[in-house]
């Protein structure tokens, strides 16, 4: 609109324009150029303008001419009429084709858009369709040969190291589902702990019971995707979906997936998921079993382990981390005598404590601290000097 407007008055101007020229100057354009301004600028307008403009433009030309007659006092004879008829006649047959023109190409914008949109629309359904074949593709290979193959593949890992089990276990999970980042976390005391896992875990190697809505519905449903809690979804990092591991009675822990194609979200990873979980649920109560068999053999009076199991847990840690990047940490702390108890309770399950020495009415512990990177030991750290005040001293590990 604002287009048309200044096209409105750069007409008005114009020919106000050359009828002051030829006014002042007496240059009597319609008795003596062959070549008018008039014509020319009428043509320009005929091609270049719509109609509205065009007869805005004929419109001054017609007064003009007719103001021209009384103020330049020329008659109007055969020689100034038919040039200025014809002229007027020819700009308005031009016009007429030119909107006409304008019409047909408008039309050809207008339906190139409709079909562009339709092209659009279909890639989409094209994209969509190639989803779908994706899908049934998997769920064809998962629930024919696949799942089998999976399970005949996992059944030939090596079971001398349930820990070890568990993290080869999760690599070939994560190979096979082509999930980059998949971790396990054991459930204790309102606190989740990282156990194995490929990837960097996103949720950190500890966190709070409440944390995750995503882990929180799936503790209590069985399972969980971030687009069921979206809506609740807060602050804390999320997983993309997490699995329950163990039943509602005991819960052993949970399976989560911190990164995968948003696509593969419409496939029923619930069942095949739902089937790992419970493999690694058995994994997990062999793993305990195990664990405590070992700890009972070599558990002394104060709660603390012999050097040998120490030896042997850090040989184990260190071979976890150099394979699959799983962090410990060594912490040296000196507790006052009569406190070991205290200190062996307040320390975790996975965590490995070994008596070193004494000092005075102290004594001295090296401590492995199991899936723990240098920000977890300061907050441990931290926390044992809360918890025992001048009763512990952190020492240096000789």
């Amino acid at each position: 609109m604002k287009k048309r407007i200044f096209s409105l008055i750069e007409v008005i101007l114009v020919f106000s324009l050359l009828f002051f020229l030829d006014y002042r100057f007496h240059l009597e354009s319609y008795k003596e150029i062959v070549f008018s301004l008039y014509w020319v600028f009428l043509m320009i307008y005929a091609i270049r303008s719509d109609l509205i403009v065009f007869f805005v433009a004929l419109i001054s030309y017609s007064l003009i001419f007719a103001i021209n007659i009384k103020v330049q006092y020329f008659s109007l004879d055969r020689s100034i009429i038919v040039p200025n008829v014809i002229a007027t006649a020819t700009a308005a047959i031009v016009a007429l084709v030119n909107e006409a023109k304008v019409h047909t190409i408008e039309k050809l914008r207008i339906s190139n858009l409709e079909k562009d949109k339709e092209i659009e629309k279909l890639k989409e359904k094209v994209e969509n369709q190639k989803i779908v074949i994706k899908e049934l593709k998997d769920r064809l290979f998962f629930e024919g040969e696949g799942i089998s193959y999976l399970f005949a593949k996992l059944r030939d890992l090596p079971v001398e190291d349930p820990k070890e089990t568990l993290q080869r276990f999760i690599e070939i999970i994560s190979e096979f589902f082509g999930i980059p980042k998949l971790s396990v976390y054991g459930f204790n005391k309102g606190f989740y702990r990282f156990v194995a896992g490929k990837g960097q875990p996103i949720l950190g190697y500890t966190f709070k019971e409440g944390d995750s809505k995503v882990v929180e519905m799936a503790m209590k449903n069985g399972f969980c995707k971030i687009t069921d809690v979206i809506a609740e979804v807060g602050e804390f990092v999320e997983p993309w979906l997490a699995v329950r591991i163990g039943d509602e009675k005991k819960k052993f822990g949970v399976l989560i997936v911190e990164e995968i194609d948003p696509a593969k979200l419409s496939m029923p990873y619930e069942r095949y998921l739902a089937s790992i979980s419970a493999w690694i649920h058995g994994i997990l109560e062999k793993l305990e079993g195990y664990n405590k068999e070992l700890k009972n053999k070599h558990t002394l009076s104060d709660g603390s382990f012999d050097k040998e199991y120490f030896e042997e847990m850090e040989r184990r840690f260190r071979e976890l981390y150099e394979k699959y990047r799983i962090p410990f940490s060594i912490l040296c702390v000196c507790i006052k005598e009569g406190k070991e108890r205290e200190l062996m309770k307040f320390l975790r399950q996975d965590d490995v404590p070994c008596l070193i020495k004494k000092e005075g009415n102290f004594k001295c512990y090296r401590i492995l601290l199991s899936t723990c990177n240098d920000e977890g030991k300061k907050v441990v750290i931290n926390r044992l000097k809360v918890k025992f005040g001048e009763d512990l001293k952190v020492c240096q590990m000789g």
